[in-house]
């Protein structure tokens, strides 16, 4: 069975969703449900510890050998990382295909405008 995970990294918060091939929800986590608060949320290991929690809820919810299609919504940096060394922890769970799906900036920000001199 293939499953599709989405990691979307904001400024205070990481968020892992699993979707099977339906399109529907199996698990919604962020590191607040393992007991992280405040800046400790963004940190590497808790984006590992994340990763891990979700790979022992997968095993247990009988996905063994499942094939896994990764991806994320923000720019590849230490969280996405972590996150992925923590779904690896399992070492059942195989990555199928891993993405990236940053959005394109538009035209950039609005200039200043000129001193007055």
């Amino acid at each position: 069975m293939k499953l599709y995970v989405l990691i979307k990294s904001t400024i205070n918060n990481i968020f892992v969703i699993v979707l099977n091939e339906t399109n529907k929800v199996l698990l919604i986590k962020s590191p607040g449900v393992l007991g992280f608060t405040g800046t400790k949320r963004k940190t590497p290991y808790a984006a590992e510890a994340l990763g891990r929690k979700i790979s022992l809820d997968l095993l247990s919810m009988g996905f063994s050998t499942s094939y896994i299609e990764v991806t994320w919504l923000s720019p590849f940096n230490k969280i996405v990382r972590s996150v992925l060394k923590g779904l690896r922890y399992s070492r059942r769970l195989h990555f199928d295909k891993i993405n990236a799906r940053i959005s394109v900036t538009h035209n950039g920000c609005r200039i200043r405008k000129a001193r007055r001199k």
